[in-house]
């Protein structure tokens, strides 16, 4: 049998190896997370927009549902490259944010990404036609990518607030796939969503609302003790002054 490089390999090196440039330049951490992150959406959406958008569009459109159908036949390439950069963001997340001390990443804002780390090194195993042969049910497993997007939208927002205080363009690029799930409510023709789809969309976003209530009320919170030890050195410096000047 002739052996077929991988599509997936490539494209998968090359986003790494471009993160980590981009940290060599910047000497800062957030900077292969973000790049990491955004070469991750992108493959995330050509995982799962191809194949939903290519079953709804009209016949007059032919020229661009071929296009789209010869990206559906490399869909499970594009599903391998987000899982490999995805892990690869959460690696060197762990070593460089807190130095693999796993305890340390347990906020409200890093556990919606470990739940997705989770559930993505799963579906990377199970992407392995050798293991597709034993695991009959495979394609149930890897629709829990439905549960996934939603909390690590959540994951994104909070973690780009909390590690740089801005939203940043991969969560736009998240929350714009998040829509288009939340789209496919509306898509009907032979092709529709499934009912387990739909329900696993709304748990996920159900989860992601609830760790976004917490990391809300965190952020509230350290906002606050930040305003109050200012001033608490504003009061000292105050008094210091006064007792100098008597």
């Amino acid at each position: 049998m002739k052996f077929k490089f991988p599509f997936w390999i490539v494209p998968s090196i090359l986003s790494i190896v471009l993160s980590f440039a981009a940290y060599l330049i910047t000497k800062e951490t957030s900077t292969f997370t973000t790049v990491s992150a955004f070469f991750s959406m992108i493959f995330l959406g050509l995982t799962l927009i191809p194949g939903n958008l290519g079953n709804v569009l009209p016949s007059s459109m032919n020229t661009l549902k071929k296009t789209i159908f010869k990206a559906i036949a490399k869909r499970r390439d594009f599903g391998i490259m987000f899982g490999v950069t995805i892990l690869a963001h959460a690696i060197f997340a762990e070593l460089k944010f807190y130095n693999l001390n796993i305890l340390k990443g347990l906020t409200p804002d890093i556990i919606p990404g470990g739940i997705v780390l989770f559930l993505v090194a799963i579906m990377l195993i199970t992407s392995n036609y050798s293991v597709q042969r034993i695991v009959k049910r495979w394609k149930l497993i890897h629709s829990v990518i439905w549960f996934a997007l939603p909390v690590v939208v959540i994951h994104g927002i909070f973690s780009a607030y909390n590690f740089k205080g801005e939203l940043g363009v991969v969560n736009i690029i998240s929350i714009l796939l998040l829509l288009f799930a939340f789209a496919k409510f509306f898509i009907g023709g032979d092709h529709s969503i499934k009912l387990g789809d739909i329900l696993l969309i709304i748990f996920g976003t159900a989860v992601g609302a609830i760790f976004s209530l917490v990391s809300i009320l965190q952020i509230t919170n350290d906002n606050y003790l930040n305003s109050f030890n200012n001033s608490n050195i504003i009061l000292k410096s105050s008094s210091s002054s006064s007792l100098s000047t008597n």
